[in-house]
């Protein structure tokens, strides 16, 4: 009997003591979350005009954020930033008229203590209610440039640029080459992609579903595949230094 009550006593103790610790835990987490909130909203344009440089430097174009704020708690237990009406131009759009990327939201998920740094770092980007135009034409005028950023630039001093995780939802993605008859224009219902960056070695790992409209390889002769659901899991393989 004895034994029985002292082991109800240490197991109460136990109790008490792990959801104590569980309270400071969370205590300490709405605090940080707090401050999180409190520099973000205090240095939003900051911020945003960090954020405008930084991508105005890798992609070489133009690009203006309507709206940033803090979304803490739909990406539990990271912290992400809201971008509000994101747009991309190049420097042909007065030739061309199409936006290469415009978006509702763009969610840009970091690596917590990276925001109180001088050069905050996504750890995963999710874009909605998007879409995203490349092109060339039969002159050679292209806005394609802009997915290849520029060689040698990184916020932290190094050569390389890491890519962080991407995620699409409701995206339309359209690729018009003029000089070359070919017009490929799809709706990404949803797509995940996970980076592994090794030494010499970028792993992609790809979960897609979309909807193909076009997937012309010869404009002449019509559309490849139209009106097709394509689904599946797929693994790219990049060699870096080849």
């Amino acid at each position: 009997m004895y034994f029985n009550h002292f082991k109800g006593f240490a197991l109460n103790a136990f109790v008490r003591k792990t959801l104590r610790i569980f309270l400071w835990a969370t205590g300490a987490l709405i605090l940080l979350w707090m401050m999180i909130w409190a520099y973000v909203f205090i240095n939003k344009k900051d911020l945003i005009s960090k954020v405008n440089t930084t991508l105005t430097t890798r992609l070489r174009g133009s690009i203006t954020i309507e709206d940033l704020e803090p979304s803490l708690f739909s990406s539990f237990p990271s912290v992400s930033l809201q971008l509000t009406n994101v747009l991309v131009r190049d420097t042909l759009f007065p030739i061309h008229h199409h936006d290469i990327f415009k978006a509702g939201k763009v969610v840009i998920r970091l690596q917590l203590f990276s925001l109180f740094t001088g050069s905050p770092k996504a750890s995963r980007i999710i874009a909605e209610d998007a879409s995203v135009y490349l092109f060339r034409d039969t002159l050679g005028n292209s806005n394609e440039y802009m997915m290849k950023p520029n060689p040698g630039i990184a916020s932290d001093g190094s050569r390389e640029f890491i890519l962080p995780g991407i995620e699409l939802k409701k995206v339309r993605l359209t690729l018009e080459l003029q000089d070359r008859n070919k017009f490929f224009d799809f709706e990404i219902r949803r797509l995940t992609c996970d980076i592994h960056n090794g030494d010499e070695q970028l792993k992609i790992r790809v979960r897609t579903d979309l909807f193909v409209h076009q997937l012309a390889f010869n404009t002449d002769k019509g559309s490849f595949a139209s009106g097709k659901t394509v689904k599946g899991q797929f693994v790219l393989q990049y060699n870096k230094i080849k």
